[in-house]
């Protein structure tokens, strides 16, 4: 059997259609929590916390394949469901997916001032798995740290490492 990567153009189509409606519940559930559930309750449910740090989980040439495949859905899905499915729903779900599957991630959320709006903040959440940013874009470019989640095995010194651009060197959050 071929490698996952390597399938065939026709089991492609299926694994995406198969994974088509599980995004669209999955999207809703999301939403729905983001709705209901204060954040600290909701919160715990993201991953081992870090704190105030970027993070990108190491993962090998498979498991990012697999990230962005899931990525991609999620992106395709999002702006054709009848509720607003934003970044944090999709980083929700995203988080999800990839914990099933045993798939190294990092969910981080950021907070920057809105340009021309003093006190007025905008708020962003993305995940990140190796080189893969799976839902919400490079974050980094654009939103300090505020909080980092990481899936349940990855330790920092081991599978972790901190992303070296200068979006995020000169940032205030710095690891």
């Amino acid at each position: 059997m071929p490698a996952p990567g390597n399938r065939p153009p026709a089991l492609k189509v299926l694994a995406l259609l198969a994974l088509v409606p599980l995004v669209l519940v999955g999207l809703g559930v999301a939403r729905l929590a983001v709705l209901v559930l204060p954040f600290p309750r909701l919160s715990r449910r993201f991953g081992r916390s870090m704190g105030a740090v970027a993070l990108v989980p190491l993962a090998t040439p498979s498991q990012m394949r697999n990230a962005s495949f899931i990525g991609r859905v999620i992106r395709r899905v999002a702006p054709r469901t009848p509720w607003e499915s934003n970044c944090l729903p999709q980083a929700i779900l995203a988080r999800i997916l990839l914990g099933v599957l045993g798939i190294p991630y990092a969910l981080h959320l950021g907070l920057r001032s809105r340009p021309g709006n003093a006190g007025e903040s905008i708020a962003h959440a993305w995940v990140a798995c190796g080189r893969v940013f799976v839902t919400g874009g490079n974050g980094f470019a654009n939103y300090p740290v505020v909080a980092a989640f990481v899936s349940a095995g990855a330790v920092p010194g081991r599978g972790i490492e901190v992303p070296t651009s200068p979006a995020i060197n000169g940032s205030r959050w710095r690891s």
